[in-house]
């Protein structure tokens, strides 16, 4: 436990060093960006929300989730406590489907968590 939070520490100094914030090594993780800064995962907005909801309930959290036209709204809370919610947003392309990943923090932000759930989005899925 003690490495790997040895790892995190030394991997924020490194992205610190070059310059990079934490949401901008999750957005290589993911994909590019759009306009407000969000990762794009490819799929659609069915495949990403049932993808993002596994990948949530396999680190344990409970998740309540909305639907309104093309927007999904997965609303969660950290293990340390910290409320959120991933804002998916569908569009299409010309290479077909993709859905934007945005995170709306209600107090403050935790980036080591937000980190954390962009790798386990970025993990392949049997879904897709």
């Amino acid at each position: 436990m003690a490495r790997s939070h040895g790892l995190v520490g030394v991997s924020c100094l490194c992205l610190f060093l070059v310059g990079c914030t934490l949401d901008s090594f999750s957005l290589s993780a993911l994909g590019t960006a759009k306009d407000d800064g969000g990762p794009v995962v490819v799929g659609s907005l069915d495949v990403v929300t049932a993808s993002t909801q596994n990948a949530m309930h396999d680190l344990g959290l409970f998740v309540s989730t909305s639907r309104d036209g093309n927007t999904a709204r997965l609303t969660s809370t950290t293990p340390g406590g910290k409320r959120f919610t991933l804002l998916l947003r569908a569009t299409k392309t010309d290479h077909g489907d993709e859905t934007q990943v945005s995170i709306k923090w209600e107090k403050e932000a935790d980036d080591a968590f937000w980190l954390q759930l962009t790798g386990a989005l970025a993990k392949p899925s049997a879904q897709q």
